[in-house]
């Protein structure tokens, strides 16, 4: 039987059925799954489109609908955890039968908890049934944020006659509130009709509801807003309203866009602008955009790690001409080698770890900054450097010794407690977050000692190190030490309080 149990279990999660659509798009979504799957004891029926064959259409000894309604049902009854719920409601949802629609929305009606409640409007949204989204379009009309968002997503993503006729419902109705959700809901799904709503909203939008806008515009696709677009990308305006607008031409792509983008690319906007570009898969801007990598400018360093990133698998030359080019970067200097250090440290290749370890053994800058990347890594090469660094005396050996506070591995302890004797106070504060983090008697002895130094630094250095450790025994002991009275140690005890967003234990009196 536990074979069997765990056998259907499998064949659950590799089951995904889409969601419900209707005519050519429900026929051409027709699912391959077999139809005496089973699922942890519930049949499953082959889907279509996300919504469940109807018994008429089904084959000869496949399971009935009602079989498999019934036995989602006796699941939600007897679920006790949140996600076994919606679970069982999702799979209500894709029934699509009646009998599970009036289920899902007494489970709307009387949850407590609101995440139970988006569960059971995902799940309506799922069925595609005229009923569910006609209460999906109350719920849309409601006053509660949360609740009519969700209401707004799962009508546009139902993609059902009936979702489309209470979405349009909506966007051509009184209330310019339910007007703008309902277009932007479209637009975000990418309904081809969303896009001269959206402009026409825009047209009349100001504020917020612009930049949102914009967004849904992008996410629509539809080539005829490019000028639109155009326009208020040049009008400058808010920051975010720019960038999201240049966003928004490199979803929708196009000669206009390229060459706006190209222009936007070589000035201050370049970072957003970049990316952009990189959005646009066509041949035109894959050449623009090495064209930027190869020119120093603003775009440069950005454009290099855009190709590395997104080269073709099928030309490994163009990724390693790029990774050379930020290397070299890298090396130089300035304000462009932060950024190529940046882009290397996103770079998953043996040859990027190996330059972050030559940039942080050397005395540069970026030295901090190419440790923390390495910190990052479990490849044996990162993470001897790190060790490296973490008992040598370079600049880097702080940041070393906070990378390996952070990634908490046993092995360090004796890192750290030699680190915790050095004169070097960045190295010492590292050091003693490290010994917090592990924890054990050596580390209590070291921190036992610190917190209670004559030195006011070091019990500050100690103190904070407890704090932010995460480790539960080390924060009771600093509360227990706050009430002796140290002002030090009692204002970073607050600092962990309020970081936490709990409340301060009231002081006890002192013993006399």
């Amino acid at each position: 039987m536990a074979t069997f149990l765990s056998l259907g279990l499998a064949v659950f999660f590799a089951l995904r059925p889409t969601r419900k659509a209707t005519g050519d798009v429900a026929r051409s979504d027709r699912a391959e799954v077999s139809a005496n799957g089973t699922c942890a004891g519930v049949v499953t029926p082959v889907p279509l489109g996300g919504g469940l064959v109807p018994d008429s259409e089904r084959e000869p000894g496949a399971a009935p609908m009602s079989l498999y309604v019934g036995q989602w049902m006796a699941r939600l009854r007897a679920a006790r955890l949140e996600s076994h719920k919606c679970q069982a409601l999702r799979h209500l949802g894709i029934s699509g039968e009646p009998s599970a629609v009036q289920t899902i929305l007494e489970v709307y009606r009387t949850a407590r908890r609101p995440e139970l409640r988006y569960c059971a409007i995902d799940a309506l949204g799922e069925t595609g049934a005229s009923e569910a989204m006609n209460w999906l379009g109350e719920i849309a009309r409601g006053s509660d944020p949360g609740l009519t968002g969700a209401a707004f997503a799962a009508l546009a993503m139902s993609r059902s006659e009936a979702a489309h006729a209470e979405l349009l419902e909506l966007a051509h109705g009184d209330s310019p509130k339910l007007q703008r959700d309902a277009i932007i809901a479209m637009g975000q799904a990418g309904w081809p009709e969303a896009g001269p709503l959206l402009v026409g909203a825009l047209e009349r939008a100001n504020g917020r509801d612009k930049t949102a806008l914009v967004y849904a515009l992008g996410e629509a696709g539809d080539p005829s807003s490019v000028p639109m677009l155009l326009k208020l990308a040049q009008q400058g305006g808010p920051g975010e309203m720019r960038a999201v607008a240049l966003e928004a031409l490199g979803h929708i792509g196009g000669p206009d866009a390229l060459a706006f983008l190209v222009q936007e690319a070589r000035g201050k906007n370049a970072p957003t602008a970049v990316n952009a570009l990189a959005q646009m898969s066509d041949e035109a801007a894959q050449k623009a955009l090495a064209e930027l990598s190869r020119s120093p400018g603003p775009a440069q360093v950005q454009a290099l790690q855009e190709t590395m990133i997104n080269a073709p698998q099928t030309d490994p030359r163009v990724r390693e001409q790029a990774r050379a080019a930020l290397i070299r970067i890298a090396h130089q200097g300035g304000k462009d080698a932060t950024e190529a250090v940046n882009a290397l440290g996103q770079d998953e290749s043996l040859e990027s770890a190996r330059e972050l370890a030559a940039i942080a053994r050397g005395n540069g800058p970026q030295a901090e900054q190419a440790v923390m990347f390495l910190g990052h890594r479990d490849d044996p090469e990162s993470v001897r450097t790190v060790a490296e660094l973490a008992e040598g005396s370079s600049p880097a050996r702080a940041g070393a010794l906070q990378a390996l506070a952070e990634a908490g591995d046993p092995r360090s302890l004796g890192i750290f407690l030699r680190a915790s004797e050095s004169q070097d106070a960045s190295s010492r504060t590292a050091a003693l977050a490290g010994l917090a983090q592990l924890g054990g008697p050596e580390a209590d002895r070291i921190l036992e000692s610190a917190i209670r130094s004559s030195d006011a630094s070091t019990r500050r250095q100690a103190a904070e190190a407890m704090s932010s450790s995460g480790n539960p025994d080390m924060q009771s002991r600093l509360e227990a030490l706050a009430r002796d009275g140290d002002p030090q140690i009692a204002a970073t005890v607050n600092r962990m309080y309020s970081r936490e967003g709990t409340e301060v234990p009231p002081a006890e009196p002192c013993a006399r």
